[in-house]
């Protein structure tokens, strides 16, 4: 079993046109915070160029957008174990942090998961159909951030990256959760409030 999958990798653009992408640079302590991520500019997916254009064309080079996310802290959890939580109101779709750890093959992850689940643990996050995030290894204070059901978190992976983003206005010291949306059989029982019939 891993977190949810992400969406159908889009096939190469063709040898003739080439893409800018994201140089994300971030990393997260137990207390995150003011730490920035760079962005190529701007556009996530943009700026495809033909074989002719440089990036910066007959302009000057535009200097790379500094984002800073939201301070966020590992602390005990009511709903399992340890949580994360705001140490900031945190606005609507804003990037909170990236999931980090190990970049797995699919194969190598689903034997890893199955001594993290013996733990009663889920720290692999399909990425796509060939590839997984191994949060134990290598991870972050992201891998601290519980399911539920009723989330106000959600994920969104941006090539090999994968986003935690608020669904709705988080105010300070609200614990963090999102849907795990996990593949498998399910096999632990959701803590996310008293009586939730749902597994992961």
């Amino acid at each position: 079993m891993a977190r949810g999958a992400g969406p159908a990798r889009r096939s190469l653009r063709p040898n003739n046109t080439r893409r800018l992408k994201i140089e994300a640079r971030h990393s997260h302590s137990e207390t995150a915070g003011s730490l920035s991520t760079l962005l190529d500019f701007a556009d996530l997916h943009s700026c495809t160029l033909s074989p002719n254009q440089t990036a910066f064309n007959d302009h000057k080079p535009s200097m790379p957008r500094t984002v800073v996310l939201p301070k966020i802290r590992r602390r005990r959890s009511p709903l399992h174990g340890y949580g994360v939580f705001a140490l900031e109101p945190i606005n609507k779709n804003r990037r909170i942090i990236h999931y980090a750890g190990e970049l797995v093959r699919n194969d190598r992850a689903e034997e890893r998961e199955e001594g993290y689940l013996a733990e009663g643990c889920i720290w692999m996050f399909r990425v796509n159909r060939r590839w997984s995030r191994d949060g134990a290894v290598g991870g972050n204070v992201a891998r601290f951030i519980n399911h539920s059901c009723r989330p106000n978190c959600w994920f969104q992976v941006v090539e090999q990256t994968i986003w935690i983003r608020a669904s709705r206005l988080i105010q300070t010291d609200e614990e963090l959760t999102y849907d795990y949306a996990t593949i498998g059989t399910p096999s632990i029982p959701c803590r996310c409030r008293p009586g939730c019939p749902n597994w992961l």
